[in-house]
C-alpha cells in the first residue's frame, strides 16, 4: 500500500504522463526498486534523487516542497 509520498508521485506521473522506466533510468535504479518506493515498501530517495524526481515530473515550487515534506515524513 502506497504511503503519502508514493501516492503523490503516482498521481504526478499520471498527470504528466511519465512512465516508470525513464524515471528509474534517470535515478539510476531499477523499475522494480522505483515501484517499491512508490508502493511504500522502500524509503523515498535521498535529496539528489528527490531533486531529479522533481525535475523529471516538472514539479512547481509548491509541488516540490510538498514532495520533499512527504519524503521527509516517510524517511523520519
Amino acid at each position: 500500500m502506497a504511503g503519502e509520498f508514493g501516492a503523490f508521485i503516482a498521481q504526478k506521473r499520471i498527470e504528466k504522463d511519465v512512465k516508470l522506466k525513464p524515471i528509474a533510468d534517470r535515478l539510476g535504479v531499477s523499475v522494480t526498486y522505483l515501484s517499491d518506493i512508490i508502493r511504500g515498501r522502500r524509503n523515498p530517495p535521498d535529496i539528489e534523487g528527490l531533486e531529479a524526481l522533481a525535475d523529471i515530473l516538472d514539479l512547481t515550487e509548491m509541488e516540490r516542497e510538498e514532495m520533499l515534506d512527504l519524503a521527509g515524513r516517510e524517511r523520519k
